[in-house]
Order: structure tokens, then sequence, then C-alpha cells
């Protein structure tokens, strides 16, 4: 009678999602800093010779700090999908760390036949 493999499964369904929680918390994360800290004029191409053009580059500047840039229904989308995976995750490394034994093909024990039977 062939046993059931869950560890495997988990192992091979945390890699896999592990493809798209690593991205999302990267996306989160920078979204999140520059909400927070801001980015530099310099990096959004407000570079400023006049006056009247620093007072541009920093209402720029400005315009792209702050949360209400960032909370958009595919950003909110993804922070839930990312919280629900990362649950989902945690719940498989927990089930990982119980039984974290791998089941070894052995046609003997699948065959019912004994390890050190002839050949014939």
């Amino acid at each position: 009678m062939l046993e059931y493999d869950n560890s495997a499964f988990y192992y091979f369904a945390l890699a896999t999602l592990s493809f798209y929680l690593f991205p999302s918390y990267y996306v989160i994360t920078k979204s999140f800093y520059r909400a927070i800290v801001g980015v530099s004029p310099e990096s959004l191409g407000a570079i400023s010779r006049t006056t009247a053009e620093k007072k541009k580059a920093e209402e720029i500047t400005a315009a792209s700090r702050g949360f209400k840039q960032i909370i958009t229904p595919t950003f909110v989308a993804n922070v839930v999908i990312t919280i629900f995976l990362t649950s989902v995750s945690v719940y498989m490394a927990n089930e990982v760390m119980k039984d974290g034994q791998v089941n070894s093909f052995d046609p003997y024990r699948i065959l019912g036949i004994d390890s050190r039977a002839d050949s014939k």
C-alpha cells in the first residue's frame, strides 16, 4: 500500500509560494519606504536650475510622498493576498517541522516483500 507523503507536498508548496511572496514583500516594503521617506528629486527627473524649477521639483517630490499614493485597489489586493499566503506558508512550515521526514521510495515495502529475498 502506498503512503502519502505530506511533507514532500509542503516542501514543494513552500518553494512555489516563495516565488510570489519574496517579490511581493519587496514591492510592499519599497512602496512603504517611498511613502514614508520619499525619493530624491533627481530620481524623479526633477532637477532644478532656477528657483521656479526648484519650487516645481519640491512640489513633485511632495506629491510622490504619502500613503494616498500607494493605497490603490491593486496594492491593497496585493497586501491581502500576501498576508493570506504568508499565513498559509507559516502553517505549512509548522507542518514540515512536525513531520519533516520525506518518505523514500522502497519497492520492497510497496510490494510487501522482504528486502533480503532472492531476486529469483
